[in-house]
């Protein structure tokens, strides 16, 4: 995926066909560095170790807290 130019939102197309009901990816990274970006299907992130990261969603904006089990 290209690197958009600030203020750029990406249109993502997922690998989910007509016949898939979710799609789940498995990533451990230091950062969270995906672009913004936006699609018709729903996304659900689990970042652990994450407290003071800047969380965005849709128009909704917020510092997020550690996680508890």
């Amino acid at each position: 995926m290209n690197t958009p130019l600030p203020n750029q939102i990406i249109r993502e197309i997922t690998p989910l066909s007509d016949k898939d009901c979710f799609y789940i990816a498995e990533r451990y990274k230091t950062e969270f560095t995906y672009p913004i970006h936006n699609h018709s299907e729903f996304e659900l992130n689990f970042t652990e170790k994450a407290a003071g990261v800047r969380r965005v969603v849709g128009d909704s904006s917020e510092i997020i807290g550690d996680y508890v089990a």
